[in-house]
């Protein structure tokens, strides 16, 4: 009985023993594990960029959550020229990541147009010496495009548009015109055989006053930016300043037309709604105009000058600047951006030139209203339209009809509201009725006859 306990006893030491020499191992191996662990480092490259132009800022991260980052290096080198732009290293564990921002200006490292080679690496903290690397062939190219100006006669009204058409010297370039602090966007087209860009610009109601500034700029894929200025004359010219009488009567038959449009107006008088009307959302309706006309047809429809409505007499010029007075005082003021026409009550109203319907409903102070898009830019807006004949996608040809005259919108009386868009920007539709205009600055530029 005793021997059978003392085997027993044995088999429970032997037992015991190898549970706490594999529980040993078990917990050597945890404690040892980021020696020994064969994961290498992780790199992140952000932009993922392959050229390399006169300034580049770029980050890298690095990461290695096992043993810990032991080094890290980021090297540029050019046939037998390396330049170090970073070497960091960590001689106690712990750094588990590290992200860094680099700026590279090519001229500080003398670098040339042609191959040069990126490389980025990391090593941890494990016995094993685990090494990532990243590298990129990189395409220097210092030199930035060259712009040509094509167009060499801007002779530009104040609230009128202009055609700017040029060449860049290399092909994928992001290029944009400005008028002052204004972007309008280029259009692909072809030249006397060769590629170009136009690009339709509006010009602002005060550039007679001799602070107009055009300026083409492009940017290649290095980053290289150039910029040309372009020669442009600005006709004098003055606009109208008139006085408008808001009567109450007036008042009581829109007034609630608005209110019924937006429940916030109706703790507000009759006068107060029509402050509201002429100020907030005035605004809101020529920012909800602007960002349909964001995007645009690449290819130009129309043909021609654009139509006038017919047998109707001008009520209001395009940049008019109207005082609203009430009781003697004045209680607000606007700028026209359209001409107003008037004819009979109702009357039919035709699209002024091809085009696409891209809105088609009700905008606040224009009440019913249709924009139709002209492609490159340039687009016909027609409101206080009672019927609308249009759906929005719709193609339509010049002299179309697309709905009737009304009183919708802030509107006193039967009428149509016209206006063209340049961009974003309202410009002055009588230039787009003369064909001496379209053919001495459109088509002329563009080598049509």
């Amino acid at each position: 009985m005793k021997a059978k306990n003392v085997i027993k006893m044995k088999k429970i030491i032997r037992y015991s023993g190898i549970l706490i020499i594999a529980a040993a191992l078990v917990t050597g191996g945890w404690v040892f594990y980021p020696y020994v662990e064969g994961e290498v480092p992780e790199i992140v490259l952000s932009p993922d960029f392959q050229v390399l132009g006169q300034e580049k800022t770029f980050s890298v991260s690095f990461g290695d959550r096992k043993s810990g980052l032991k080094s890290t290096a980021v090297v540029l080198s050019q046939g037998d020229r390396r330049h170090v732009l970073q070497r960091e290293d960590f001689p106690r564990k712990g750094v588990a990541a590290r992200t860094l921002t680099l700026k590279v200006r090519a001229g500080d490292l003398d670098l040339k147009n042609g191959e040069a080679l990126l490389e980025i690496s990391a090593q941890d903290h494990s016995l094993r010496k685990n090494r990532g690397t990243l590298t990129r062939t990189l395409r220097v190219d210092v030199i930035p495009p060259h712009i040509q100006v094509l167009t060499d006669r801007h002779y530009l009204n104040p609230g009128g548009a202009g055609l700017i058409v040029y060449r860049v010297s290399k092909e994928r370039v992001k290029t944009t015109v400005m008028v002052n602090d204004r972007t309008y966007d280029p259009y692909e087209t072809t030249l006397s055989g060769l590629p170009a860009y136009l690009s339709y610009v509006a010009v602002p109601l005060d550039a007679g006053k001799g602070n107009l500034t055009v300026t083409v700029k492009a940017e290649d894929e290095a980053g290289n930016l150039a910029q040309r200025a372009v020669d442009c004359h600005v006709r004098n010219r003055s606009f109208r300043k008139d006085d408008m009488v808001i009567t109450t009567r007036f008042l009581e038959k829109k007034m609630p037309e608005f209110r019924a449009f937006d429940e916030n107006l109706g703790n507000l008088d009759l006068l107060g709604v029509f402050c509201h009307v002429n100020t907030i959302m005035r605004e809101e309706n020529f920012k909800t105009i602007a960002a349909l006309c964001r995007s645009s047809e690449p290819r130009r429809l129309w043909e021609g000058p654009f139509l006038r409505m017919n047998n109707a007499a001008n009520m209001a010029r395009f940049g008019d600047h109207r005082t609203y007075i009430y009781e003697g005082r004045p209680i607000g003021e606007s700028l026209h951006n359209g001409i107003d026409l008037a004819s009979t009550a109702h009357a039919p109203v035709e699209a002024a030139n091809h085009g696409k319907v891209v809105f088609s409903g009700f905008i606040g102070i224009y009440g019913n209203a249709i924009l139709i898009d002209h492609g490159q830019g340039i687009f016909s807006f027609y409101s206080h339209l009672g019927m609308m004949d249009v759906q929005v996608g719709q193609s339509v040809r010049k002299g179309e009809m697309i709905g009737r005259t009304d009183t919708t919108g802030l509107a006193g009386g039967d009428h149509l509201h016209f206006g063209i868009f340049v961009g974003r920007d309202f410009v002055n539709p009588q230039e787009w009725w003369d064909p001496h205009w379209i053919r001495d600055n459109i088509t002329a530029k563009l080598g049509e006859p």
